[in-house]
């Protein structure tokens, strides 16, 4: 079974599963994606690189050349969460 995407202009509105692609409608238009591509419903397309880019997850971060989301600074080794009031990852401390 493929998947695809229910795009309208360059949002992803919605994800099937089917055995052939479907019909465009009147408001979009069906795009194949892969494991390796993944939609993400309220994401984007970007049909110039065929990519699909997931929702923001911080205002601060940025998007790297395989339309991934980056954080400005590197995470250090651990566990860590990001803080976007810092800009900056916090190391989470078990108490």
């Amino acid at each position: 079974m493929k998947k695809y995407a229910f795009i309208n202009g360059e949002t992803v509105l919605n994800i099937v599963n089917a055995e052939t692609q479907p019909e465009p409608a009147d408001i979009g238009v069906f795009v194949e994606y892969t494991d390796l591509n993944p939609a993400v419903i309220g994401g984007k397309y970007d049909a110039e690189n065929n990519a699909f880019i997931a929702p923001k997850p911080h205002n601060s971060w940025i998007l790297d050349e395989n339309s991934n989301w980056k954080a400005p600074v590197e995470k250090p080794e651990g566990f860590y969460r990001w803080d976007e009031s810092l800009t900056n990852w916090v190391e989470m401390i078990n108490e």
